[in-house]
């Protein structure tokens, strides 16, 4: 039958087919006809799946859940029960992300018997990251519906890591009318004194002068000018080290100068008995 179908058509027909499934369209008809005949018994094209969306109010109907705010009473193990019928256990991840203020905020909202909580959780492993999650519950406070942007949060049973962090901040807040969420950065102390860590890596020796932009022959980079008489310097530093008031070796820096040899420390001190005397 498909055969005869596909024989019924143009040769521009057929190609249009095959382009709409990304096919070849070189070739006779007959060939056309055989390829697309091929691609339909070993290619069966199912209709995609169409993805969840729960139906929620409109989103200035939410407030934000504070102390004096009344929802049902959502107890751990409704929270068991939800989490055994989607065949999963409770993750002990889950009250550290609680615990951490992954949990940007909660909001609530009343539509046809039924308490929707909207919420955005930050992601585990990069806080730049944050998820929106959508959760219905039934005045018994058991969850009618959930789902979650994230890759696993496919409603209407989405049971990530971050609709669980929410339900598990609806236990905590039932049970101890506190709320732990992100702090903002008015309810925090003020860190702009405080030096940042340093994220650079150490500077190779041999990429000195490309970040400088001064050439060296030497390994050992002399940051002076040539206009100073280096040597100069040099010798004056090493009379201060000598003529020191104190006990010159005791300090570490007479280690780089050599010791005055023997013979000439002799022939000095001749010369000094010399002019001495009368």
């Amino acid at each position: 039958m498909e055969g005869q179908y596909y024989g019924t058509k143009t040769t521009a027909e057929l190609k249009e087919i095959l382009r709409s499934r990304k096919l070849r369209v070189s070739g006779k008809k007959a060939e056309l006809v055989k390829r697309l005949m091929f691609d339909d018994v070993h290619n069966i094209r199912d209709e995609p799946e169409v993805e969840f969306h729960m139906v929620v109010p409109e989103y200035s109907t939410y407030k934000d859940l504070h102390a004096d705010q009344t929802i049902p009473a959502v107890t751990m193990e409704k929270l068991q029960d939800f989490l055994s019928a989607c065949y999963t256990h409770f993750n002990p991840k889950v009250v550290d992300l609680y615990k951490g203020r992954y949990i940007q905020y909660v909001r609530t909202a009343v539509h046809e018997n039924l308490v929707y909580v909207t919420s955005s959780v930050w992601a585990e492993m990069k806080k730049t990251v944050s998820y929106k999650v959508d959760v219905s519950l039934t005045k018994d406070g058991v969850v009618s519906e959930s789902q979650c942007e994230c890759a696993a949060g496919q409603g209407p049973a989405a049971h990530c890591k971050h609709v669980i962090t929410v339900l598990f901040a609806l236990v905590a807040f039932c049970k101890d009318g506190e709320l732990l969420t992100d702090l903002t950065c008015t309810q925090v102390l003020q860190t702009f004194h405080q030096s940042k860590a340093h994220k650079g890596s150490p500077l190779k020796l041999k990429n000195f002068h490309e970040a400088t932009g001064k050439e060296s022959g030497h390994k050992l980079y002399d940051p002076r000018t040539n206009a100073v008489n280096k040597d100069k310097i040099r010798k004056r530093h090493r009379d201060v080290i000598i003529n020191w008031p104190e006990k010159p070796s005791r300090l570490r820096v007479m280690q780089v100068f050599l010791p005055v040899k023997q013979k000439t420390s002799q022939t000095c001190s001749d010369a000094a008995l010399s002019t001495s005397k009368p």
